[in-house]
């Protein structure tokens, strides 16, 4: 018998106990009636009334405590079976520093659910030059994630984006691993491209990825995909239905259109240790033009809370196809970490018109002032979060994570007719983590060059402050 089924039984003992004595209550009253009445009429003397009117009070008095007895051990067996379930709801629901997971039972990891999310709140001020990029604060990002295990081999994954007066779908996932060698995933997720794209937002060095990353990698899409992976090697492969057509910012062009992507990911580790590792890889992605063939590439400055784009191509008409591709390295030395990707996208048009190529990379470097080390996950080929060696702690001087950083970006747009622009920004960044589920980030941005011929940003000198406060659990 189930703890639930036990526990309504000793429920409705209790009630049946409690109703069996209304009876007795009754019973009791009549028969005072009766004896007052035969004392009235001297049927009974004083003393035989006073006889009979004890015997009914001892009698009420036992009636009462068996009652009593028989709810109070109903209600202990009661208050036992919820102690027993809180119990065992507790053996079976683990804290991390990644959210709450239970399992279904305790013995198996067979069926398991996980509930986790993230809060990212922005504050970015601008140094004013000739533009005027509005500084402000955001909330960056507020997602629940749900995740778990379906019979061993299934798992699944659903993401859901919070705003003040929509929740909306962001991708969803379901993995089967049954087989030896490889696993199969389907549902709207990451295509496999770019280092910094897939890496996810709350273990990304900086508040915002590189530009080129950020604009030319695909995102997340839905489709079906197939990987693998050794100690020293990873791949994965999929088609997608392409929602985000070609890559890029669409900002409200077309964006189910009937096209289609081919993309894939190798990675190679030849270094593979605690402590030490050496990451290269290569994307590529065929992207099909779809019904509308249009397209529209531009980028914010280091922050997402401006509206201000200083490269943008405009509108992209008469696209056939685009080839994406990239390359990428990643070092973890100790307590330094470098990251790099130079990503390009080409476009061929339709009627003639010219093939054009867009392009950029970034070079990023990082050192963990209290010596932590980026750990490497080999099975998604990407660098996970840090864990300080001692959590921020008054009483005992834990001073948390410290993590100095500085990156270099490049993002060209200009191709053929299109004047898109340039950009050259460096950002400086100081990451603390108190412990493994809180981060306070501080960037500072300079656009170093911006080249775009005709348009009020060319030779624009921005810069930027940036505070984000993020909790994740």
């Amino acid at each position: 018998m189930s703890n639930r089924i036990r526990t309504a039984v000793a429920l409705v003992a209790t009630l049946a106990l409690t109703i069996w004595s209304v009876p007795a209550v009754a019973a009791s009253t009549a028969m005072n009636q009766l004896i007052d009445v035969l004392r009235a009429d001297g049927t009974i003397s004083h003393e035989a009334y006073e006889a009979l009117q004890a015997a009914l009070a001892a009698d009420d008095a036992q009636r009462t405590t068996e009652v009593e007895e028989a709810a109070a051990s109903a209600s202990a067996s009661v208050r036992d079976e919820l102690k027993k379930e809180i119990d065992e709801a507790t053996t079976n629901a683990n804290l991390s520093h990644r959210g709450t997971s239970f399992r279904m039972n305790e013995d198996s990891n067979a069926f398991t659910l996980g509930i986790g999310g993230r809060v990212h709140v922005d504050n970015v001020w601008y140094g004013e030059d000739d533009v005027e990029f509005s500084s402000g604060a955001e909330v960056r990002r507020a997602r629940i994630d749900i995740r778990g295990t379906v019979w061993d081999d299934w798992s699944f994954f659903a993401g859901f984006d919070m705003a003040p007066s929509l929740v909306a779908l962001r991708g969803m996932g379901i993995t089967f691993s049954g087989f030896e060698r490889f696993k199969v995933n389907v549902g709207q997720v990451k295509e496999p491209f770019g280092l910094d794209e897939i890496t996810g937002s709350n273990y990304t060095t900086f508040m915002e990825r590189a530009p080129v990353s950020d604009i030319l990698s695909p995102g997340r899409n839905i489709g079906a995909a197939i990987s693998g992976s050794g100690d020293h090697w990873s791949s994965k492969a999929g088609v997608f239905w392409a929602e985000n057509s070609l890559g890029g910012d669409l900002d409200g062009l077309d964006d189910r259109d009937g096209s289609w992507a081919v993309t894939g990911r190798q990675t190679f580790t030849p270094i593979n240790e605690p402590r030490r590792v050496v990451h290269f890889g290569a994307a590529g992605s065929y992207r099909s033009g779809g019904e509308t063939g249009t397209i529209r590439y531009r980028a914010r400055p280091g922050s997402h809370v401006t509206n201000v784009r200083l490269v943008n191509t405009g509108t992209i008409t008469k696209v056939d196809r685009t080839i994406l591709y990239g390359a990428e390295f990643a070092a973890s030395l100790g307590s330094f970490f470098l990251q790099s990707e130079y990503i390009g996208s080409r476009i061929e048009r339709d009627s003639g018109m010219p093939t054009l190529d867009f392009d950029g990379y970034y070079a990023q470097a990082s050192w963990y002032v209290t010596g932590e080390s980026r750990p490497y996950k080999t099975g998604r080929a990407l660098f996970g979060p840090i864990r300080p060696r001692r959590n921020f702690d008054l009483d005992e001087g834990g001073p948390g994570a410290w993590e100095v950083a500085l990156r270099y970006s490049n993002f060209d747009l200009n191709s053929e007719e299109i004047e898109g622009g340039k950009q050259d920004l460096v950002t400086v960044g100081l990451n603390w983590y108190p412990n493994p589920n809180v981060r306070f980030m501080l960037n500072y941005v300079k656009a170093l060059d911006v080249d775009r011929r005709g348009s009020i940003f060319d030779d624009e000198q921005m810069s930027s402050i940036g505070l984000r406060s993020q909790i994740t659990f």
